[in-house]
């Protein structure tokens, strides 16, 4: 499970997504040699009435536990994207790189 928290100054919802680079991808063996996107791990949305912070948790699909639980790997490089968007449609968006480790 990957834990990420989105702190907002006004009612919003807020959206965060990780995905993995082709190039990690093919290393763990979950993408074909020759795929050139990245793929996503899973997304969460959570929405709040007032100011404050919000918890969105991601859970991994099976396979990516798995492909992570292999010996030979030591850590990830993971690339999480939050947008929080406001109830008159402004948004912000951020993208963080989050290494995962053993």
């Amino acid at each position: 499970m990957l834990f990420r928290s989105c702190r907002l100054s006004a009612a919003a919802q807020c959206s965060v997504t990780a995905k993995l680079s082709a190039a990690t991808a093919r290393g763990l063996r979950l993408e074909p040699r020759k795929a050139d996107h990245p793929i996503t791990l899973g997304s969460a949305t959570r929405k709040r009435r007032r100011a404050g912070t919000v918890k969105l948790t991601i859970a991994l699909p099976s396979q990516v536990a798995a492909a992570l639980s292999r010996p030979r790997v030591a850590k990830v490089r993971i690339l999480v994207g939050a947008k929080a968007t406001i109830v008159t449609g402004r948004s912000a968006k951020v993208t963080r790189t989050v290494i995962l480790r053993r």
